[in-house]
């Protein structure tokens, strides 16, 4: 692919000058097509969601946890992370509930 106009002009013409066998060279029907932007997922919203339906003092396997959250290992320390901070959001929000039960 080259570029369209003066530039693209100028290219095609030094690769035919170098390779003076091609042939069928002009525009063919081709959309780059750009991938799609990935959706993140807000695992801590989930996290607090799914925390409501639980039971008080539910005790649940962090292996359990991640796929029902269905987080990758990677995403699944970052929560963690999250929830060792004390002062994040996520714990605050999740101890507020809690304490309310």
């Amino acid at each position: 692919m080259l570029p369209r106009g003066e530039r693209g002009d100028r290219i095609l013409s030094v690769l035919l000058a170098q390779l003076p066998g091609i042939t069928d060279v002009g525009p063919w029907d081709f959309d780059l097509v750009r991938p799609r932007a990935s959706v993140r997922t807000d695992y801590a919203a989930k996290v607090k969601a799914w925390a409501t339906t639980l039971e008080p003092g539910a005790l649940i396997p962090m292996k359990a946890a991640r796929e029902h959250l269905g987080c990758s290992p990677r995403q699944w320390e970052r929560i963690a992370a999250t929830l060792k901070d004390a002062t994040s959001d996520l714990a605050l929000t999740l101890g507020a509930a809690a304490a309310l039960r």
